[in-house]
């Protein structure tokens, strides 16, 4: 073999070497470059995932709120019509009234961020309840009937034909707890 024979092959060689060097290192970059790709498509993906999770969140916590204020007054009115039967004034509220107002309550509740306003929720339930018929879940002090009649005696001497439900001011404030998470919940 002369030398212009063992040069060609050697060129030839050594060109098939790099023609498959360049081929591997184009595959390893090619290779990363998806890798990263679907990565950044995952986290984007993930992100999205993340924005739809709080948008539901957050249309779950409205609806929550709507359903309370809409329930609540509701039943109000149902506690505000009572039946005369046999000359005597009752209450008549389904049972299902009830439940609903307790199932929006208990949604409504687990939403409150300080303890003052799950009092004022806590109360506004007790007097629902209570004006529904049912026995207070913390029993009555003597205390509290004395306060309730001394309280009755005041308003009647004011000029009152009909005592005010002070419910109804339980009620506002209730709304306005809700009016409040409402905007912090559009402002997220």
């Amino acid at each position: 073999m002369d030398n212009a024979t063992i040069i060609t092959l050697f060129t030839l060689g050594l060109t098939n070497v790099v023609t498959i060097i360049s081929s591997i290192i184009a595959f390893c970059q090619k290779k990363h470059e998806l890798e990263v790709m679907n990565k950044l498509e995952l986290e984007k993906i993930e992100v999205q995932n993340s924005e739809s999770r709080q948008d539901v969140d957050r249309q779950i916590k409205i609806q929550a709120l709507q359903q309370f204020a809409y329930i609540a007054g509701n039943t109000l009115t149902s506690i505000e019509s009572p039946l005369k039967k046999d000359g005597e004034v009752r209450r008549n509220i389904p049972f299902s009234t009830l439940s609903k107002f307790d199932e929006a309550y208990y949604r409504m509740f687990i939403l409150l961020e300080t303890d003052e306003d799950r009092e004022i929720f806590r109360k506004f339930q007790y007097q629902v309840r209570r004006l529904a018929g049912l026995p207070k879940p913390d029993g009555i002090h003597e205390f509290d009937e004395q306060d309730s009649i001394e309280e009755a005696i005041d308003k009647f001497s004011e000029g009152y034909k009909e005592l005010p439900l002070k419910i109804y001011n339980d009620f506002d404030d209730c709304l306005s707890i809700c009016n409040k998470l409402l905007k912090n919940l559009l402002k997220s």
